[in-house]
């Protein structure tokens, strides 16, 4: 697809968007506190240890980045951070630009309050980011960018002008933004991230006499932190297995 071809889809998206959001309920004006208080600043995981290294949780108005290799529980941590912002009563999104999920793996309640976008390669994912952070109203918004299809826009990665910009969006949103990567320099938002977090697979759960694959236990680690240092141990994770 042309460069003008998708800004044309994404035009008339972003119309759409703004036209059908108080109805549909996806996308709800950003939440302000009671009596002009200053409005939240941060999405809680519910990952008791991980929120307290966080000062609370994800920041809002920020980048944080989550990788991992293959099978190391990227999209379940992703889907578990998703679900808890959503249960909280606040819109989300995911912008899966490997088409990644399994949509049984959201409950009805999850589906009926998460937006989710299937771009068609890695420009596209990009763009579609920055007009999901644009219509607002999203508590977090999840960039899932492990296996995009490639651009031949953006042949060597993705270039730090669109990170800036997507560090300024997801800040006038007030939206935690969280960036899903395989540790690729070239797809990592790098210094625009203020919290860096990975997960990394230790050892696969087995059932039966004729053993199945029940799940996966796994490390989730704060590798660094703007404005504060980085613990040093890793949290336990469990889940089902993850792509």
């Amino acid at each position: 697809m042309s460069s003008a071809a998708l800004d044309l889809r994404l035009a008339a998206a972003r119309r759409v968007l703004a036209e059908t959001s108080q109805h549909l309920g996806v996308v709800l004006p950003a939440p302000r506190a009671p009596g002009g208080r200053t409005r939240a600043t941060v999405v809680p995981t519910g990952i008791a240890p991980l929120d307290l290294a966080l000062h609370g949780g994800l920041p809002r108005g920020r980048i944080s980045e989550l990788s991992g290799a293959r099978s190391s529980g990227r999209m379940a941590v992703t889907l578990h951070l998703l679900a808890h912002a959503s249960a909280a009563g606040e819109p989300v999104a995911l912008v899966d630009a490997a088409d990644a999920l399994e949509p049984d793996d959201l409950s009805a309640d999850e589906r009926a309050r998460t937006l989710w976008v299937r771009p068609g390669d890695l420009h596209a994912a990009l763009r579609c980011a920055d007009l999901v952070l644009d219509g607002g109203g999203f508590a977090l918004v999840a960039l899932y960018l492990v296996g995009a299809p490639p651009s031949t826009v953006l042949a060597r990665g993705v270039p730090a002008s669109a990170w800036s910009r997507l560090a300024q969006r997801a800040a006038s949103a007030n939206a935690a933004l969280l960036v899903v990567t395989d540790g690729d320099p070239r797809f990592r938002p790098g210094a625009f991230a203020a919290v860096g977090l990975a997960v990394e697979r230790r050892r696969a759960r087995w059932v039966g006499g004729v053993p199945l694959l029940d799940g996966v236990e796994a490390e989730l680690m704060v590798r660094r932190m703007r404005g504060g240092a980085a613990p040093a141990e890793g949290f336990r994770w469990g889940d089902e297995a993850p792509p």
